[in-house]
Order: structure tokens, then sequence, then C-alpha cells
């Protein structure tokens, strides 16, 4: 049987390091878990209640059930339903009716060999956690858009 504590130990860590922007201790104080918990989550001696295993993973925008499956990878994190070592299906598909600028992100990121796909997702995923209320932020054009 797999250890849990160590499973989740190590999806910690993960999820932390993308965020090295940051102190684990403010990240503590962002997440709403006291900073010795995360600590002993982070190195497996921990014991953390459903509710905090939760309030991690919604902060990285991942399901809690997630950060409990072996070899959780922020980049290709797992998905119901599919294949577990085919992380090409993963990827999001072009979006349907989506604008020039969409398109040609998900244009550049799919030409992209790693290291740069993990870097650029890690960075867009951090930016995103640290500010929540991106949704509210002015559309950015693009050099050389048709302003209507």
């Amino acid at each position: 049987m797999p250890d849990v504590k160590q499973i989740l130990a190590e999806s910690v860590t993960k999820l932390l390091d993308t965020r090295q922007d940051i102190s684990r201790l403010n990240l503590s104080r962002l997440m709403g878990v006291a900073d010795g918990t995360l600590g002993r989550i982070k190195y497996g001696s921990g014991n953390p209640n459903v509710e905090t295993v939760e309030q991690i993973a919604r902060f990285f925008k991942y399901d809690a059930w997630q950060l409990l499956v072996p070899g959780f990878d922020p980049i290709a994190p797992p998905a119901l339903g599919s294949p577990a070592n085919d992380r090409r299906e993963q990827l999001p598909a072009a979006p349907a009716g989506g604008t020039t600028e969409e398109e040609e992100l998900l244009s550049i990121f799919r030409r992209l060999k790693e290291p740069e796909r993990t870097y650029l997702l890690l960075n867009a995923r951090g930016y995103i956690a640290a500010r929540p209320s991106v949704e509210e932020l002015p559309a950015i054009k693009s050099p050389g858009a048709k302003v209507a």
C-alpha cells in the first residue's frame, strides 16, 4: 500500500517549488494554512485533514484528489478518464472560436519543447495563483491588433 503521507509530501513540495518567488510562510498565509502544518505536510510528518488538503489544492487550482496520486506532476496533473502515462492527451484542445491572441498563444506553446513549456506553464500558474482577480484585469492588446 502506498504511503499517502509521502505521496502528499512530494506533491506539495512540487507545488511549493512552483512558487519560489514567495516564502513558504507567506504562501501558508495566502492559503489559510498554518506554516507549521504546511511544513509538516511537506516533510511527510503531518497528518492533515481533508479540509487542509483541499485548501492547498484549491490555492494551486487543482482538485484535492490530484495531490494524492503517486507521481503528481504540476505540468501534467492526473485527469479522470485519461491514461496516466499519456500526457499529450491532457493538453487542452484549441479554443473553439477563440481570439486571435488565444490561438497564437496555443500555437506557440505547442511548438515549444521542454523545459520551455514547463517554465511558461509554471510561471502562468504562479501568476494566476498570486492574482485571483485576474479576470478583472483589462485585456492586453497585441502589437498590430486592430482596434474596433
